[in-house]
């Protein structure tokens, strides 16, 4: 079923092998095109943040940029710390196409003041907007320690 209830759509999620980005190089690769493009929104706005929390991982293996983004700014925008600090890990990796979702992260922690963890290739990036949002949160740091 496509669309699964509540609860196979956690025991779904749950058995592709866990939130670690690192880990889903192959994940939902058997998943065609055209079901991608539905399970995209659903799991990208799914009601449950767990859920949510849960297809990041997928999403950044399917390259779904723009459902990653929306889901970093809606995190942020309802204050969800524990389900941003589980996108932190992509922070660490290259970007996909552009900067935007380590922009939209670093953005959040600021926003929520949580640290972004090891960003140390960051540092290292040749994108002003990536260095003035590293520098952001590091002051807000500063400023909270």
């Amino acid at each position: 079923m496509l669309l699964a209830p509540h609860g196979e759509a956690r025991a779904a999620l749950a058995g592709r092998g866990g939130a670690s980005s690192a880990g889903t190089a192959g994940a939902g690769s058997s998943i065609r095109s055209t079901d991608r493009a539905v399970l995209v929104p659903f799991l990208a706005g799914h009601a449950d943040p767990w859920i949510r929390e849960q297809a990041a991982p997928l999403l950044v293996a399917w390259h779904e940029q723009e459902a990653l983004l929306g889901l970093t700014h809606a995190l942020a925008r309802l204050g969800a710390r524990s389900e941003n600090e589980a996108l932190l890990p992509l922070v660490g990796e290259p970007p996909q196409i552009t900067w935007a979702i380590h922009l939209a992260l670093l953005g959040a922690c600021e926003r929520l003041g949580v640290h972004p963890g090891r960003c140390e290739a960051l540092r290292e990036a040749d994108n002003i907007d990536v260095q003035v949002a590293l520098a952001s949160v590091r002051a807000a740091s500063t400023s909270v320690d």
